[in-house]
């Protein structure tokens, strides 16, 4: 069921259904529901749209939600032939859609045992459960074989942020240094003042100058900086 964020149904009550993997509302307040085994979405229901001819006259109460003023005018719902004519600012009654929508229930992957920030982690230290499929993982093999960047414990769901690719640099590791001016490229000796991963841009120290530099780290291990 869609709800408010405050957890109270919005009318007309839509039920989302338990295999729907996403949902969209579009901008005529359709709600569609996309299931893994259909390309197309499925239409679930339709709320009410209302449009003022002065939206900023509105006033907001909180809770994205807003009161109709003398300034705003009066609501013209989506039925009224007004309302699909000029420059007429609409919103939905339901404001920030997706926002508000009940979870989509799947199958996600959570820590079968607490695992370590820093540790790499396994096929034993993984496991697929029923729960809430924002911001959570799917599917076994997107998980093993990362890096935990913060502790995870057994049960929660394994978030986006909560993983990354091995780190490739250790903290207080001496690197090479490339730095990359006019064509020239000039290599030097630093030390990595953060660990990190190819891609990450970290601290560098340059052991020359001790000048303090970030820089990103390639393939290689080496890392490039900026003049």
């Amino acid at each position: 069921m869609i709800v408010t964020s405050e957890g109270f149904p919005v009318g007309p009550e839509i039920t989302i259904p338990a295999d729907a993997r996403s949902i969209s509302i579009n901008a005529d307040g359709e709600v569609y529901a996309y299931f893994d085994e259909a390309a197309a979405g499925q239409l679930l229901g339709q709320f009410t749209l209302t449009g003022f001819t002065n939206s900023k006259g509105l006033e907001a109460i909180g809770s994205n939600m807003f009161l109709e003023t003398a300034a705003s005018g009066p609501a013209l719902v989506s039925d009224d032939e007004r309302y699909h004519s000029g420059p007429l600012m609409r919103i939905l009654i339901i404001i920030a859609s997706l926002a508000l929508a009940a979870p989509v229930l799947a199958d996600i992957v959570v820590p079968s045992r607490t695992i370590r920030a820093t540790q790499i982690i396994t096929e034993l230290d993984v496991t697929l459960t029923t729960g809430d499929l924002e911001s959570g993982f799917t599917r076994l093999g997107d998980v093993i074989g990362q890096e935990a960047r913060v502790a995870l414990y057994a049960g929660r769901p394994v978030l986006v942020g909560d993983i990354g690719p091995p780190a490739l640099i250790a903290r207080n590791q001496i690197v090479l240094l490339i730095y990359a001016a006019s064509g020239i490229n000039i290599i030097t000796e630093g030390r990595a003042l953060e660990r990190g991963a190819v891609g990450d841009r970290i601290r560098v120290m340059n052991l020359g100058s001790r000048a303090t530099l970030f820089g990103q780290i390639l393939g290689d291990g080496t890392i490039e900086v900026g003049n």
